[in-house]
């Protein structure tokens, strides 16, 4: 049943639920964020940990930077790990289709905030403050 909501509470946060304190899953709006003020780049074996992924440079101080991984995701009973696509979940809910929400979709070739998939799936997290 829908609940119109356009953000998850609190409550249903998964990085709060896992991080605790004011740590919080990030928005629609943090990812465009991030995409419109980093240069962002598809790293292979980043810091030689053999873990593939994005970092996102500050354009207003390139000494700062974080790292997101690419990582397995889940559709129904499937369990995936492929260069067609990562995701990372925002809090954000579709208010069109409650049944989605919206997600960093990432793979070497093109990133973008503007992509939702059904929530029942399972995704990474990356907590944010």
């Amino acid at each position: 049943n829908p609940d119109y909501k356009a953000t998850l509470e609190l409550g249903d946060d998964a990085a709060r639920a896992n991080m605790g304190g004011d740590w919080r899953m990030p928005t629609q709006a943090d990812f465009k964020e991030l995409l419109n003020n980093t240069d962002h780049a598809w790293v292979k074996n980043f810091n030689n940990s053999n873990v593939n992924g994005y970092t996102f440079t500050s354009r207003k101080n390139t000494n700062n930077y974080i790292f997101i991984p690419a990582s397995e995701y889940n559709e129904d009973i499937s369990t995936y790990m492929t260069p067609i696509s990562y995701h990372i979940w925002s809090s954000s809910v579709n208010t069109t289709a409650s049944k989605y929400a919206w997600a960093l979709d990432f793979n070497p070739d093109y990133i973008t905030a503007e992509h939702d998939f059904y929530r029942r799936d399972g995704m990474a997290v990356r907590g944010v403050l």
